[in-house]
């Protein structure tokens, strides 16, 4: 497995390419166009996403609690790998790149 940007695919997260349901994770990772910083996206600290307090009695595992499942594991992971969440414009820029482009910076 590689870990450096060299051995990379293109269009694969150097964070997650060793997880074999990495479409699931990308979905929620943010990257901006600007300066390619990365995120999660901030629709995971949604409760309706996944709650952290409902994880001290979890439903058991079966065919109707899989989404509770999936969301927590998509919680745990981005959480442990990036430190915060990165909120994008509509142009998809970060808010620092888009302030700096707004007053003509860039």
């Amino acid at each position: 497995m590689p870990h450096d940007k060299y051995n990379a695919k293109r269009g694969t997260s150097f964070h997650i390419q060793d997880k074999q349901d990495t479409h699931e994770l990308k979905k929620y990772i943010n990257k901006c166009i600007i300066c390619g910083c990365e995120g999660y996206s901030p629709i995971i600290l949604e409760n309706d996403f996944f709650n952290p307090a409902s994880d001290a009695n979890p439903p058991p595992y079966n065919h109707a609690n899989r989404m509770f499942y999936r969301n927590r594991y998509i919680y745990d992971k981005l959480t442990s790998i990036f430190k915060k969440p990165l909120k994008l414009d509509n142009l998809g820029r970060c808010e620092d790149c888009g302030k700096l482009k707004d007053i003509g910076i860039f």
